[in-house]
């Protein structure tokens, strides 16, 4: 059996994209984006009387019927026709959107508890995330975390209702690592602090403790421990204050 030559500029491309792949592949599984939601009963609002496109459709289509059936006027049939195809028009706008927005969402919950529930959704992150409510009743999401950018805590979601957002979540960063809000970055290590000593919170430099100050010879020593006009120098095995 021949060898495959792996040194051809070509397959040496093949060996380039698989790793690359793999490499994308492990990215994106780690940004995974897991949230925790509570759902409760919300009062409905009251009803009010509306004509939906679909009404305003069917009403074109009638009209448009009259009007090629009495055929007594001038333009009768011209109208009809128009009426017809407005009837037309406004059907496919009115369930279009419903299309639309199944198509688009890529991760989808069911709500069908109508006395609330409780769950969690995972999703890769940049994904749309929508919360679609079959219970027959009005729901609130009564908590989410972590909070979305939509569909965040007291938003109310119709009988038949969705409401859709995206998931946002920082990367996973490898141990001894943080996310910077960009990219991973590397903890940064503590000074090795000497003797009454510790890191100071903003500076994150080494500081004297509480009750200590920092002498001519750059340790930490008791603030109190000598009087007026004197030093403590501290020198190796003694300690005493001196002029």
């Amino acid at each position: 059996m021949t060898p495959i030559d792996t040194s051809h500029p070509f397959r040496a491309a093949q060996r380039c994209v698989g790793a690359a792949l793999l490499a994308f592949g492990g990215s994106a599984w780690a940004q995974q984006c897991n949230y925790a939601f509570t759902t409760v009963p919300a009062p409905a609002p009251a009803a009010v009387p509306s004509l939906s496109m679909l009404g305003l459709a069917l009403l074109a289509a009638v009209a448009g019927l009259l009007a090629w059936r009495q055929g007594r006027f001038p333009g009768s049939r011209f109208m009809a026709i128009t009426l017809v195809a407005a009837a037309a028009m406004l059907a496919n706008q009115g369930g279009g959107g419903l299309v639309q927005k199944a198509y688009a969402a890529a991760v989808e919950v069911i709500l069908s508890n109508p006395g609330g529930e409780s769950g969690s959704v995972t999703s890769a992150n940049g994904d749309e995330v929508t919360f679609r409510n079959t219970s027959g009743v009005p729901l609130r999401i009564g908590s989410i975390s972590p909070a979305p950018a939509n569909c965040g805590e007291g938003q109310v979601i119709p009988p038949g209702g969705t409401c859709t957002t995206v998931a946002s979540c920082p990367a996973s960063c490898p141990a001894g690592t943080i996310w910077d809000g960009s990219s991973c970055v590397d903890i940064p290590e503590e000074p090795a602090c000497g003797v009454n000593e510790g890191t100071n919170s903003e500076s994150g430099q080494c500081a004297c403790n509480a009750g200590f100050a920092r002498n001519t010879l750059g340790l930490c020593a008791p603030a109190d421990l000598c009087a007026n006009g004197f030093q403590f120098v501290n020198p190796p095995g003694e300690d005493q204050c001196k002029p």
